[in-house]
């Protein structure tokens, strides 16, 4: 148990560095607001920062080579996704719902749209793809896209399923 002189002063302290009232102090001297703050404490009342702003994507907007520009929904139901599946005589479904994959040396990472702000693609042939990214954090990187399958980008607009080829994205913004 908490002596009563203890707990009172813990009271006491708690409510003086918040603003939350004035008291008498034990030498009755006035009141303990009229007094110089103790080193290391504030002077002002402590005031929480406002929350910050969301910086969650909600959908992506996708330009293709004919300016034509279509937004995407990034949804927890499935959203956006694009098919990096490898379609040959066997072959496994490969996904990625959260972002888009980058080669990096000879592997690859998966970036989230979290952290992309917009992807611009610069250069595309048979093998390879080049774009420019614009990151979230400000910086902005020249990187290799990882290949996608036919099936491409696919999610879903205010008219239903859309589906597009690599070869034909030129821009893709990421809306928050």
């Amino acid at each position: 148990m908490i002596p009563h002189r203890v707990a009172l002063a813990t009271i006491l302290a708690v409510a003086v560095l918040t603003g939350g009232c004035t008291a008498q102090n034990s030498g009755g001297s006035g009141s303990v607001a009229d007094q110089p703050p103790a080193p290391g404490t504030a002077q002002e009342p402590v005031t929480a920062a406002p929350p910050a702003a969301s910086v969650e994507p909600t959908h992506v907007r996708v330009t293709d080579t004919t300016g034509n520009v279509t937004t995407l929904a990034l949804d927890a139901g499935g959203g956006t996704m694009i098919d990096y599946t490898s379609y040959s005589f066997m072959y496994t479904r490969d996904f990625e719902y959260g972002g888009l994959r980058l080669k990096q040396g000879e592997g690859t990472v998966s970036v989230r749209w979290e952290k992309i702000d917009r992807v611009v693609v610069k250069k595309l042939s048979s093998s390879d793809a080049e774009a420019e990214i614009t990151m979230h954090s400000g910086g902005t990187q020249t990187v290799g896209l990882v290949p996608w399958s036919k099936e491409g980008l696919a999610g879903e607009t205010e008219l239903g399923e859309f589906k597009i080829d690599l070869e034909k994205v030129r821009t893709i913004d990421v809306i928050r």
